[in-house]
C-alpha cells in the first residue's frame, strides 16, 4: 500500500530526528483556490470539499486528511493490514473510504474548510 509505505518513511525519518507534530496527506491532483486553513489544534480532520454533499459521508473525505501525530497510524495502516491478511471485504462499504476509518473513527474527524478542486487533464 502506498499509504502505508509513505507512512513508514515518515516513521523512519522520525526515528532519526524529532517527531512531526502533524501529518497532512493530500491527493497530488488537487488545485487550491485559497490558503490552506490553520491546522493548529486539529486532532483529526478531513477536507470539507468536493467529495460529496451527503452529510453522512462528509467526514470520510479521503482527498485531504490532517492528523495530530499521535492520531495518524490507523488511517495509514488499517487498510493495508486488511489487504495483507486477505481480509478485504468482498463487497466494499458505501462509500469505500469507510475502510480508511475503522470502528467509526471517522466520527471524530473534524471538517476543515479547504478551498480546492480536483485537477482534470484537458486532453
Amino acid at each position: 500500500s502506498h499509504f502505508r509505505d509513505a507512512y513508514e518513511l515518515v516513521v523512519a525519518w522520525e526515528r532519526k530526528r524529532d517527531p512531526y507534530d502533524a501529518i497532512v496527506k493530500v491527493r497530488p491532483d488537487l488545485v487550491y483556490l485559497g490558503p490552506f486553513p490553520s491546522i493548529a489544534g486539529v486532532t483529526r480532520a478531513v477536507a470539507l470539499g468536493v467529495m460529496t454533499r451527503r452529510r453522512p459521508h462528509l467526514n470520510k473525505n479521503d482527498h485531504i486528511f490532517v492528523c495530530r501525530r499521535d492520531a495518524c497510524e490507523t488511517y495509514f495502516t488499517h487498510l493495508a493490514r486488511l489487504w495483507d491478511a486477505c481480509n478485504v471485504p468482498e463487497k466494499f462499504p458505501i462509500p469505500p473510504q469507510k475502510l480508511l476509518f475503522p470502528n467509526n473513527s471517522e466520527l471524530s474527524n473534524e471538517l476543515l474548510p479547504v478551498p480546492y478542486t480536483i485537477a482534470r487533464p484537458l486532453c
